[in-house]
């Protein structure tokens, strides 16, 4: 029974000094408050704030708070709060209220075609009595980009996709205004208006009434029954309007104005696809005289971590016309439905005066503290948490409202270890294995539903993610809810970024006109996300600073760091484009250095010269087909404990699907598709994730090299060590399989014990591993195998062969020994047809085999058993693959190399057996013309239908053909062949730089799905590698490829050349047949799409010589 002490401040359970200021803190001297205006009396406005007036940034609208639902009780408080994800659909509170759904919708094109311009009318379109009968409808939350006419054209205007610039450069140059600040884009800035209909839900009526939007891009304006409420900008933070005095009974209407661009998007020039319109919920929540309106509770916990010292501030406001007196608040922590307080805390409110402003000055602040013993910690891997209900009760003792927040405790905490500064949460060193992630959908842009962020952060749980950086905005307050429950890590970031803003406009630079909205952005985040377990770090924005600024308050990202620190110094600050650290947190611009795509050598070099805590907040571009090399820096960031890790960028791949007005058919669209000419292209398309949210094999590759279980084996003594990386659990919670294989089939399996697997966190254990008896001649991999022993809500639980893994090591115990097949006695038949050799005979199996060899070529241009097709021709070389994302643009040489082979006369050897022909032997030497490079080809053709192919290449040098993408042969499949089993690393696409997280197994695939055709920019895909042998699968006879040196292999339906050519894979062409890719080497992908290149071990040495060589061997099923 944990012992619970309740302390509450100042005495007898009765607050009798409370502060009448929600905020206790102390800003920073010449620190910027936002503007507040008065409580409705006069609620005008102008209409055209949006436009240049760089200090309004809102009007009426309330101050950020947390996100509170209240609840009529603290038992429906409890119950519905229990879980983010039991209620994805709806709130189930009577006191919210949904206005998602449908609108009327008028679009103009730009703020002269507004209604609000149109001459000649005597009335306002805001107005209740507007005809809007005519108008369009639109689905709330939307974007407004995302609509389609039925002929799959975008309604109202396409999106644009630009990464640094200003999208309006696209219609107009950037004007200015009087204070020299830039100006909102007025030539083709669209205006959405949006009006709809509604009727107070009976937990709303004779309430006090707020209308709340999550989320609206960029800037807009709102009205009810006809009459002017308010303005906000901020397309990520919530807005709040108190509605009350201008609803009535019946029906009301309301209205919304939404502004594509406004001054504020000079602070959202995120890289993303540019989007407008209500894209989160809109609500109205009902509130009684007195209101919890803010919560915020902070936790300390002991240096043993076996102690929480609990702070809870609550902020009561009093909405009604009078002084309100004898109001009782009572708080309660429950584990579970469980109170773990002896009994609630009970504070006294001190009289509540009437509401004036909507800065709150006549609210109250209630304190209590109390500590928690023994309390169970929040991690990634074990986010406990509480649930704090706090229950309003009115001078009869009558509830009148209840809220719930969940809660975690945990500390995170900078302190010297091992000589460097490292980053602890809960006193141990955490390694962060991050994505960045953007809110986006091909179908709904960034209107996601709740069940797409739940699939996206279950995903995350899924592939060894622990941590996310919300680039570049807040998102979705139910995000935070999932985020706490499942454990993940959420550097939470501001919305603000200013890129070529900054670098060439000096937007905001260090000009204190930009002060106060910067510092709204800041406080918005803040006070709506304080109160989540997973937010471990405050992002102050990103790309908005491009050269050191004197600390001072001019500098509005010095101004946002120490109001930061001293509302919330329990979490860490980060800025990538600022990176000061002093003496002193109060001398420091961020607690925490990061950096964005720095090399291997880079990182070592800082590792070195540098002791301060370090993670990368964006690494490994995942554009494209990519994400090499993250084994290679996951061995920097173990070798040097203060780099921490990094978030890789991105996870999910940013599209909106796009007519094609020539087929009516939709496609994958990104920048260069929606008719801007400036765009970039399909930079968008940075995915671990595709754009269907289906896992790429860059994500197989994350879950591997970010596992929390690693292992070392000692083959000369068969020791096997068990690493547990994880924060918090044990590794007996798992099961732990050892799997033996031989030639690819498992053939023996043990189960570790749980004694075996006893192994707390941040230790290791070395167990001798039993090894069973073993074909001599077999290449032999023992395997280890961690999954789950129960449910997860990402993962399946172990049953038999059945359940999710979520580590995995492998190990080649024993190579396979060459076997070599006694002479074939079989008589081997050949004539001469038009210069070309058609041998046929009986294979071992007595299927009957026809082979047709061009000697002039040295090719197989046909290989048939019992008269179904195989093969159509090759081998030839091959030193190209279609462009990656990664790629140089290979040379036309490159290219062509292949098909400008000459050969010589080839010597031709029979071998006859009993007055037979048993054997046929092809020498031949040739050239790649153009460069004199030589090639020779050696193909043996047995009488059972076995064939020997044996190519050497010498790869030019680069000076004469450039950089090439392989060296290696392609052998052209007959398109009956529609499927393949091989012995290789899989079963998902793998590179030489991106293979850590494939297994070397047999695997059975179809052609069909070798290309991944949900890559937005056709390039080269589905490449295996260390692949040992490969079968053609016919209907019932087989085609066995057995290397002697292990290849890389590729088969591919689409015309290489047509790919890389390719803006889509519709306008690519399909082969007709197959093609094979037998790779020696190949390059490796990289991880920069900028050109740059793979490293040095994984690019291909040039002007040198590599052979592939195999057999080729009939069979059957």
């Amino acid at each position: 029974m944990k012992k619970i002490i309740a302390v509450l401040l100042f005495s007898c359970l009765i607050l009798v000094g409370c502060s009448s200021k929600i905020d206790q803190f102390t800003e920073p001297e010449g620190t910027p408050r936002p503007s507040i205006e008065p409580l409705p009396t006069d609620t005008s406005f102008a209409g055209e704030e949006w436009y240049d007036q760089m200090e309004i940034w809102q009007l009426h609208r309330e101050p950020a708070r947390a996100s509170l639902t209240p609840y009529p009780t603290p038992q429906q408080a409890q119950s519905a709060e229990s879980s983010a994800l039991d209620e994805l659909d709806a709130s189930a509170s009577e006191r919210i209220q949904s206005l998602n759904g449908t609108w009327a919708f008028y679009y103009a094109a730009k703020p002269t075609d507004r209604l609000k311009n149109l001459v000649g009318y005597d009335a306002q379109w805001y107005w209740e009595d507007w005809d809007t009968s005519d108008w369009d409808t639109m689905e709330v939350p939307s974007n407004i980009q995302t609509q389609w006419d039925e002929d799959g054209q975008f309604r109202y205007e396409p999106p644009i996709y630009v990464n640094q610039i200003y999208p309006w450069l696209n219609y107009e140059a950037i004007q200015y205004g009087a204070q020299g600040q830039p100006v909102a884009a007025t030539a083709f800035n669209s205006v959405g208006h949006y009006k709809r209909e509604f009727t107070l839900d009976e937990g709303l009526r004779n309430k006090h009434v707020f209308l709340r939007f999550e989320g609206v891009e960029s800037a807009f304006y709102v009205y009810i029954n006809g009459q002017q409420i308010g303005y906000s900008e901020d397309s990520y933070t919530p807005a709040e309007f108190n509605i009350t005095p201008y609803l009535k009974d019946g029906t009301n209407t309301i209205a919304v104005e939404v502004y594509r661009w406004s001054d504020g998007s000079y602070f959202e020039n995120q890289d993303f696809i540019r989007l407008s319109g209500i894209f989160r919920d809109v609500t109205l929540i009902g509130r009684e005289d007195v209101e919890i309106r803010a919560l915020f509770v902070q936790s300390e916990l002991s240096e043993n971590y076996d102690q929480a010292q609990v702070q809870v501030d609550v902020d009561l406001r009093n909405l009604s016309a009078e002084i309100q007196s004898g109001w009782m608040l009572e708080l309660n922590l429950l584990d579970q439905g469980t109170s773990i307080l002896d009994q609630p805390l009970v504070l006294n409110s001190p009289d509540l005066s009437v509401l004036e402003t909507t800065e709150n000055q006549t609210g109250t602040q209630l304190s209590a503290s109390f500590s928690v013993d023994r309390p169970k910690l929040w991690s990634p891997d074990k986010p406990q948490l509480f649930q704090l209900i706090a229950t309003l009760k009115n001078p009869e003792g009558e509830i009148v409202e209840s809220v719930c927040q969940r809660i975690g405790f945990r500390k995170i905490q900078i302190e010297t270890l091992d000589g460097v500064q490292q980053i602890l949460l809960n006193g141990k060193s955490l390694m962060l294995k991050g994505v960045n992630r953007h809110e986006t959908d091909p179908v709904k842009g960034r209107a996601l539903s709740a069940q797409e962020i739940a699939a996206d952060l279950k995903l995350m749980k899924a592939y060894n993610i622990n941590a996310f950086r919300t680039s570049h905005y807040p998102n979705h307050p139910l995000t935070y809810d999932i985020a706490d429950e499942l454990g993940l890590i959420v550097v939470d970031e501001a919305n603000i970024e200013s890129h070529i803003g900054e670098k060439e406009l000096g937007v905001p630079g260090n000009n204190p006109l930009y002060n106060g909205l910067i510092m709204d952005r800041t406080v918005s985040m803040v006070e709506r996300d304080k109160n989540h377990a997973s937010v471990l770090f405050w992002s102050l924005g990103n790309e908005s600073t491009y050269k050191e600024y004197e600390m001072n308050e001019n500098y509005p990202f010095y101004n946002t760091s120490m109001w930061i620190l001293q509302r919330d110094p329990s979490r860490l600050r980060v800025y990538e484009r600022d990176n000061r650290i002093g003496q002193t947190r109060e001398t420091s611009m961020v607690d925490v250095a990061s950096s964005q795509y720095w090399t291997l050598d880079q990182l070592k070099d800082y590792a070195r010269k540098n002791k301060n805590a370090f993670f990368q907040s964006e690494y490994i571009h995942a554009m494209g087909n990519g994400v090499a090399n993250l084994e290679e820096y996951f061995e920097v960031f173990r070798t040097y404990p203060h780099l921490q890790g990094g978030f890789i960028w991105d996870f999910i791949d940013q599209t909106i699907l796009t007519g094609d007005p020539a087929t009516g058919q939709f496609f994958y669209g990104y920048g260069s598709d929606w008719q801007t000419p400036l765009n970039d292209g399909d930079f968008c398309g940075n995915g671990l994730v595709n754009a269907d949210r289906t896992p790429s094999a860059e994500l197989q590759e994350v879950k591997k090299v970010q596992q929390d279980v690693r292992f070392l084996y000692e083959a000369s003594t068969s020791q096997l060590t068990l690493i547990n990386d994880f924060l918090a659990t044990n590794l007996d919670e798992f099961v732990a399989e050892l799997n033996f294989y031989q030639n690819g089939q498992l053939f023996h399996q043990v189960l570790l014990s749980d004694a075996e697997k006893k192994i707390a966190p941040a230790d290791s254990k070395t167990l001798k591993v039993e090894l069973p008896k073993w074909d001599e001649n077999a290449e032999i991999v023992l395997e280890v195998l961690v999954k789950y022993q129960q449910d997860q809500l990402w993962a399946n639980a172990y049953g038999g062969r059945q359940g999710d893994s979520l580590a995995f090591e492998q190990w080649v115990l024993q190579k396979a020994k060459p076997l070599t097949s006694p002479a074939s006695p079989s008589a081997l038949s050949i004539t001469e047809e038009n210069d070309k050799l058609v041998l046929k005979g009986q294979s071992d199996q007595n299927q009957s085999f026809e082979i047709l060899l061009n000697p002039s070529t040295m090719e197989i241009e046909s290989y048939r058993l019992d008269q179904k097709s195989f093969l159509t021709g090759g081998p030839q070389p091959s030193f190209y693959r279609a462009e990656t994302s990664g790629d140089p643009q290979f040379s036309e040489a490159v290219k062509q190399a292949g098909k400008a082979v000459v050969y010589k006369t080839p010597s031709i050897q029979q071998t006859e057996e009993n007055g037979a022909v048993s054997q046929l032997t092809l020498t031949a030497e040739g050239t790649i013309n153009e460069f004199d490079t030589p090639v020779e080809t050696k193909i043996v053709i047995d009488g059972n239908g076995t064939i020997s192919v044996s190519m050497t290449m010498k790869v030019p040098s680069e000076k004469k053909i450039g950089p090439v993408a392989r060296a290696g042969l392609t052998l052209n499949l007959d398109s009956s062949v529609e499927q393949i089993r091989y012995v290789g690393k899989g079963p998902e696409e793998n590179y030489v730089d991106r293979n850590t997280g494939s297994r070397l197994g047999q695997w059975t695939q179809k052609i069909a799905d070798f290309y991944n055709d949900q890559l937005l920019k056709p390039q080269d895909s589905g490449n295996r590698t260390d692949v040992r042998s490969l079968t053609l699968l016919g209907e019932k006879d087989t085609l066995k490829l057995t290397f002697s040196e292990p290849v890389g292999m590729n088969i591919l339906t689409w015309d290489e050349l047509s790919l890389s050519q390719a803006a889509h894979l519709k306008d690519a062409k399909a082969l007709t047949q197959p093609l094979l890719h037998l790779d020696a080497v190949q390059r490796g992908l990289g991880n920069g799409s900028w050109g740059a290149e793979p490293l040095k071990q994984y690019q291909i040495q040039q002007n040198q010589s590599y052979t592939v060589s195999f057999t080729l061997e009939p069979g059957s099923h």
